[in-house]
């Protein structure tokens, strides 16, 4: 009776065991994952995909993160004060900044919505862009009608080119549209000025060398967009082209002195 009491509790004893066993895989693949997920959220603030918001000129800004590669490029951005920042004087700084071996890109996104109306921006180069960055200033709303009305008020970049002569662009999107692009010579250094009036009735550029000599004018030839969507937003970003690495292997910085919206006089304004 004894040694069928053994062989009883033997058989329960492997039969336990290879419970255990035949189960360690999937908890090793579960203790694996869920490590995996405590080292993600354990990475330095710097590195999490946490938006954030600013103040800049008076409106509610949000900083554009991400943690793995997103348009434009693809490119990481950050949220971080090193790549996003206002400064005391009222100065938004765009940075490009590389940090655990990755490039890190900035973009910022107005809270009010825009449409229909007068946009004027200042930007201040301190230094030539790096020929693989690029500088945006651009409506956009995420589900908003063709090419998600985007319309580039200003683009600084020679997307990988530099023996471009000109650095710069203005673009009613789908820029493939012949028309649709003009590209001009931005002058480096100092501050330049930017307007740019969206109406029913057409489309207008303009930049000039702060209150100074005028850069380049254009009136837009096709039909202006039309607005089928109020959940428009303004845009600033600098990213690199394909996500390349800078070209010079050195961190990128654009300040942004001012921006304005005065929407048309039937538009009313709006948050969101």
């Amino acid at each position: 009776m004894f040694m069928e009491r053994r062989q009883a509790v033997k058989t329960i004893q492997v039969f336990f065991l290879a419970l255990f066993v035949g189960a360690l895989p999937g908890f090793l693949r579960a203790f694996n994952l869920w490590a995996l997920m405590a080292a993600e959220w354990a990475l330095p603030a710097s590195l999490e995909a946490a938006e954030r918001e600013i103040t800049f000129q008076g409106q509610q800004w949000l900083v554009k993160a991400s943690r793995e590669r997103v348009g434009p490029g693809p490119n990481y951005f950050s949220a971080s004060p090193e790549n996003v920042f206002v400064d005391p004087d009222g100065r938004l700084h765009l940075r490009i900044v590389q940090r655990a071996g990755r490039w890190h890109s900035a973009e910022v996104i107005s809270r009010q919505t825009v449409g229909y109306g007068t946009y004027r921006f200042e930007i201040e180069q301190a230094n030539p862009l790096d020929a693989n960055a690029v500088l945006g200033a651009f409506t956009w709303g995420d589900e908003s009608g063709p090419h998600n009305h985007e319309i580039d008020a200003l683009e600084v970049g020679h997307f990988g080119n530099e023996s471009r002569m000109s650095n710069a662009q203005v673009v009613v999107q789908p820029a493939e549209t012949y028309g649709n692009l003009q590209r001009f010579l931005l002058p480096h250094g100092g501050t330049t000025a930017h307007y740019m009036q969206w109406m029913p009735a057409g489309l207008r550029f303009r930049a000039a060398e702060g209150d100074g000599p005028v850069i380049h004018e254009w009136s837009y030839p096709g039909p202006a967009p039309s607005i089928s969507n109020e959940r428009l937003h303004f845009r600033f970003n600098l990213w690199l082209y394909q996500g390349r690495s800078p070209s010079a292997g050195k961190e990128v910085e654009v300040i942004i002195k001012s921006f304005s919206f005065e929407p048309a006089p039937s538009t009313p304004r709006m948050t969101s």
